[in-house]
């Protein structure tokens, strides 16, 4: 309507002027021409569309444009422990064998043991046993103690597995055993001990294993400029094995916390500043009470603004990058256009008239669209723009024009 209002202004101006009527009416059709209103809108739908397709080649998905610029002005990352810093699912993480023990002998034990139970814990000594090539046991007349453990037989000899106390009351704990199980929990993994024919027959240590790029992706965001918190559940001596590992101080660690903890922990730290929650299936309810939800893995959550359908905590810190090139690029674009939607009309009027200069309305449609090309031109190298750099201690800047 301004447009179409100065186009008006200027037919009017120019037969006040004494111009014929074909010559006050070209003037207004060039302003129309050249202020097509598409110059404005595609700087920033453009942009848009560019971010979208270079986040979509390395697996993130927006579900919305305002996801995608929202998720670059962030102050703080907030992150859940199981299956977005850690695996999700404990492992094996050490095994302490006996003189007459070896560690692998203990192993095929305590997986041939252990097949029997469908715990967590036990899976975990499994996939332990398949990865290092180790055959199991034969365990015979097994005997599952809800709680406690498990008995069985093995070659004659009867073994179990089990808690501290409940080995302990079917041998004695060496020191060395007792000292490595008590160093163990203080490192937040817990133990399994196994005996064997009435003796101590050792310990496997089992834990949620630490992913082993999270270190580097969470200094990735840092480097980014976001404030690193990890929020979780589980006990504080887990949590901060877990923040050692991926180099988290005590002051970016809060554990403990019940699901409505969480949530209102999350709205505290919103007040410093619009905060992301990162997170799997586990953190949905956190993840829609967050400025910016970004979910991890390829199922769908619903109350997730962002996907990293790679699973990958890295690709966090790639959104982020992918975010502030395309603003970059929309404040270029926006500068651009307004440049020109501000001298371009004022040729197309004929302020150089007095010159012997005019532009002729099909010369105002050429003009617009060679700079609706350029425009375009400048916006697709987004398409080249690589948000995980190999070396990169700042946001990677767009490809220059």
């Amino acid at each position: 309507p301004a447009v179409i209002g100065i186009a008006c202004v200027v037919l009017i101006i120019w037969l006040l002027l004494g111009q014929s009527f074909a010559f006050a009416l070209a003037r207004a059709i060039s302003v129309l021409a050249v202020s097509s209103p598409c110059v404005l809108a595609l700087a920033a739908s453009a942009a848009i569309m560019s971010g979208a397709s270079v986040s979509a080649k390395h697996g993130i998905v927006f579900k919305t444009a305002a996801s995608l610029q929202s998720i670059g002005t962030l102050h703080t990352a907030v992150l859940d422990k199981a299956g977005t810093i850690t695996n999700g699912e404990p492992e094996v993480v050490t095994i302490v064998g006996t003189r007459s023990v070896p560690a692998k002998f203990l192993l095929g034990m305590a997986a041939g043991l252990e097949s029997q139970s469908q715990d967590p814990l036990a899976r975990a000594v499994m996939r332990k046993a398949a990865a290092e090539n180790i055959k199991l046991s034969a365990v015979k007349d097994v005997t599952i103690l809800d709680g406690q453990g498990l008995t069985g037989k093995m070659a004659g000899k009867v073994m179990a597995g089990g808690s501290a106390e409940f080995i302990a009351a079917q041998c004695e704990l060496t020191p060395d055993l007792q000292q490595a199980g008590e160093q163990l929990a203080a490192d937040g993994i817990a133990s399994l001990y196994f005996s064997l024919d009435g003796h101590a027959a050792g310990l496997i240590g089992v834990a949620d294993a630490v992913k082993p790029a999270s270190k580097a992706a969470l200094d990735a965001l840092k480097a980014l400029g976001l404030d690193v918190i990890l929020l979780t559940g589980d006990s504080r001596t887990n949590a901060d094995r877990v923040a050692a590992q991926v180099g988290l101080d005590d002051a970016h660690v809060v554990s403990g916390l019940a699901p409505a903890e969480l949530e209102a922990e999350l709205r505290r730290l919103q007040t410093n500043g619009p905060a992301a929650m990162i997170g799997s299936t586990s953190a949905a309810a956190a993840l829609a009470c967050a400025d910016v939800g970004i979910g991890m893995g390829a199922e769908p959550l619903p109350a997730a603004d962002v996907m990293l359908l790679r699973d990958d905590l890295a690709d966090a810190a790639a959104a982020v990058r992918i975010s502030r090139a395309v603003d970059a690029r929309i404040a270029q674009n926006t500068r651009m256009a307004l440049v020109y939607s501000a001298l371009l009309p004022l040729l197309a009027a004929g302020v150089l008239y007095p010159l012997n200069f005019v532009l002729h309305p099909i010369d105002s449609v050429i003009l617009m669209t060679l700079f609706v090309a350029w425009l375009l031109s400048g916006t697709a190298r987004l398409n080249s723009f690589d948000p995980k750099p190999a070396s990169q201690s700042e946001p990677q800047k767009e490809p220059a024009e």
